[in-house]
This record gives C-alpha cells, structure tokens and sequence, in this order.
C-alpha cells in the first residue's frame, strides 16, 4: 500500500511538472495572439478569447498525450473537453474583464497583471479539470 501511494504521489508530481513546462507554453501561445489581435484593433474579449482558444488547443493535445499519456480518443472525452473548454473560456474571459475594470487608470502594465490574474485562476481549473474530468483514468 505505501508503494502504490509513492508510484501514485510520484505520478502526481510528473503530471504536474509536464502541466506547468507545456501551460507556460500554452500561455506565451495565448498571449501572443492576444497581443497581435488587440494590436490589430480586435475587441478586447474577443482578442482574449480568440488566444485562450489558440493556447487551449496546444494545450489539449499536449497534455492528452504527454501529460496524462492517454493514447485513446473518444467522442465522450471531446465532448467532455469541449464542455470543459467551454466554461475554462468563459471563466477567463471574465475574469480578465473583471480586474481590468478594477484596473482602471493609466496602469502601463494593466493588460499584462490582467492576463496573468486570469490565467493563473484558469490554470488551476484546468489541471483539475483535466485530471478529474476529461483525463480520468480508471486505473485506481
């Protein structure tokens, strides 16, 4: 029993090194875009969006197959991703609305402590998330 509980522990701390190594990928992805888009005259929720969506997709197949080293896909699993992406998004996105009207003023770094509030909440939803929802394993 003690050495199920290291191999698992183990495990734990594998998975979370390779979620933070390929989520720092995952956000540079996300923030690029975001930059692009917002230096491109694109709304602010849509330019956020639209880079959440292009960190995400790294992020999901990373992750399903280095992270969590899942090989199968199945509908119910992008569905359940797609559900969950759906909400990690919408979670985001208002978040980063939220501190960037709490933000007001001429703050030169407001877009930048706004991106990094918002994804760092979402980052803790989306290893929880994954892990327990879209990754499960039924190994015990």
């Amino acid at each position: 029993m003690f050495k199920i509980k290291k191999t698992k522990k183990k495990l734990y701390k594998k998975e979370i090194k390779y979620f933070v190594c390929i989520g720092i990928l995952s956000v540079l992805i996300d923030f690029t875009i975001y930059h692009f888009a917002k230096y491109l005259g694109i709304i602010l929720f849509i330019s956020k969006g639209i880079g959440f969506i292009g960190g995400g997709y790294f992020s999901y197949f990373m992750n399903k197959n280095y992270t969590f080293q899942i090989k199968s896909s199945s509908k119910v699993q992008v569905i359940k991703f797609a559900i969950f992406f759906i909400t990690s998004l919408l979670l985001n996105i208002s978040t980063n609305g939220y501190f960037l009207n709490i933000l007001t003023g001429t703050n030169i770094f407001k877009y930048q402590i706004t991106f990094l509030i918002a994804t760092s909440i979402s980052a803790v939803y989306n290893f929880l998330g994954m892990k327990i929802l879209v990754f499960k394993r039924n190994d015990k």
